[in-house]
């Protein structure tokens, strides 16, 4: 196996380690910073890449919202 393949594999398992560690909330900019603190230098399009290829994607949370406000309290 090629030394460029065995990186590939490496960090691939990285960033399903990380993205399981988050419950899955984690997207590739996320995810890029740990690889980065890491001291691992990727760009977060290969960490979005290679999410596609693992078929794993961010969990979106949505914001809270008040959609109701107390007449009284205004």
């Amino acid at each position: 196996m090629s030394k460029s393949k065995e990186r590939q594999l490496k960090i691939k398992d990285l960033i399903m380690e990380i993205w399981e560690e988050s419950q899955h909330l984690y997207g590739a900019p996320k995810i890029t910073a740990k690889l980065r603190k890491m001291g691992i230098q990727i760009s977060e399009r290969t960490v979005g890449k290679y999410m596609k290829e693992l078929k794993i994607r961010a969990k979106y949370c949505k914001p809270f919202t008040v959609t109701t406000r107390d007449s009284n309290f205004e």
